[in-house]
């Protein structure tokens, strides 16, 4: 997991890199938004 560019985060596995997305890069954006 890490932050591309413009703060977008990005995950090598191959779910995000079909689909853009992936529960890796969602699970941070729900523990982040939680705070």
């Amino acid at each position: 997991m890490t932050f591309g560019r413009g703060g977008h985060l990005q995950c090598t596995c191959p779910g995000f890199e079909y689909r853009g997305e992936c529960k890796h890069v969602r699970d941070v954006r729900k523990t982040a938004l939680a705070d």
